[in-house]
């Protein structure tokens, strides 16, 4: 079975969960997504996901950063992915989402593409 760690450093209004291992669909992702959410939810203003000790990101990887994402600027907190691995920097790339998290649009809305760009498409089931 592939595993994911998290460990959480706090702050009085931002944190930086860092993970380590795989960023794959299952019950990491799960635990990922509700640890953003009580952090969010306990007034956490700025949240950076780091991923240098992470190794590998599917796509249900990187749908739950998107969402997570989300919801943290529903809440008006900002979120950043920060240090990404080269695997997952290419993935990142690849899907055309490296600068969302990690650039000047790391809190912008998602449905506000720059003029002459495509914005990235959400699916849901």
């Amino acid at each position: 079975m592939k595993t994911m760690r998290i460990t959480t450093e706090r702050g009085k209004d931002h944190a930086t969960l860092r993970l380590a291992g795989w960023l794959v669909g299952g019950p990491g992702t799960i635990a990922l997504s509700r640890r953003i959410r009580r952090l969010l939810a306990r007034g956490v203003r700025a949240i950076t996901v780091d991923l240098a000790a992470a190794r590998v990101i599917d796509c249900a990887g990187i749908g739950l950063l998107l969402r997570c994402r989300q919801e943290a600027i529903r809440r008006g907190a900002e979120f950043r992915v920060a240090r990404t691995s080269a695997s997952i920097r290419r993935m990142l790339l690849l899907s055309d989402l490296l600068g969302l998290f990690e650039g000047e649009a790391a809190h912008a809305p998602l449905h506000k593409a720059a003029p002459g760009h495509d914005a990235p498409l959400l699916l849901s089931a």
